[in-house]
């Protein structure tokens, strides 16, 4: 089965997916009644990393428009050099990037920083 999302609605689930969950709520599993999404943490920071400038504006916007402090990036070396001085809390990543992969940027930011309470990806 294939579920087919507006972009809106799929970054409405990247979002939620990175929020903590609500007391008493239970993740994973969609409810039929409407609960509004919870708040985010208050100043919580994602860095986008896409090289496509008008997704990245559209991401950018979402977010922001959600509460969070927003940091984007078109490269992966930016990107890369961009956490060297601002901490994010989260980091939504193309996989295709033009000079390195997405999966190379990852595996370069958890080596360089191992103690990364959650460097599972999403």
């Amino acid at each position: 089965m294939r579920l087919t999302l507006e972009p809106r609605q799929a970054l409405e689930r990247i979002a939620a997916g990175i929020r903590p969950a609500a007391p008493g709520a239970r993740v994973g599993v969609m409810s039929s009644t409407p609960h509004p999404p919870p708040s985010p943490p208050p100043q919580a920071t994602i860095l986008i990393v896409e090289d496509e400038a008008a997704l990245r504006r559209v991401l950018e916007r979402v977010l922001v428009r959600e509460g969070y402090r927003v940091l984007a990036a078109a490269s992966a070396e930016t990107a890369y050099e961009l956490l060297a001085s601002e901490p994010a809390d989260a980091v939504l990543l193309d996989v295709q990037l033009p000079t390195m992969s997405g999966l190379a940027l990852y595996l370069a930011l958890i080596h360089r920083h191992p103690d990364s309470p959650d460097r599972s990806p999403s």
